[in-house]
């Protein structure tokens, strides 16, 4: 699948960007490579899917509802 991404921005204070950058620093060096901001919130997810599952379930919850509702608005533009 070619699809081009986007992307967007997020207001964050800039001490809570300073931190976060900081955090992107210890997980390069505990997993020994350079990641991206992406890849670092990536694994922050992996963690609240073991460390927190109720949260997890959640946010699966919302994701699936945000999908179907997708499905919803293509199928209505489509007919």
């Amino acid at each position: 699948m070619n699809e081009k991404l986007t992307f967007k921005s997020i207001r964050v204070p800039e001490p809570l960007m300073e931190e976060i950058k900081a955090l992107k620093s210890a997980y390069e060096e505990c997993y020994g490579k350079k990641m991206t901001f992406e890849d670092v919130i990536r694994t922050m997810m992996a963690s609240v899917e073991d460390g927190d599952p109720a949260v997890w379930e959640m946010f699966c919850t919302i994701q699936a509802s945000r999908e179907e509702m997708q499905e919803r608005i293509k199928a209505l533009k489509n007919s």
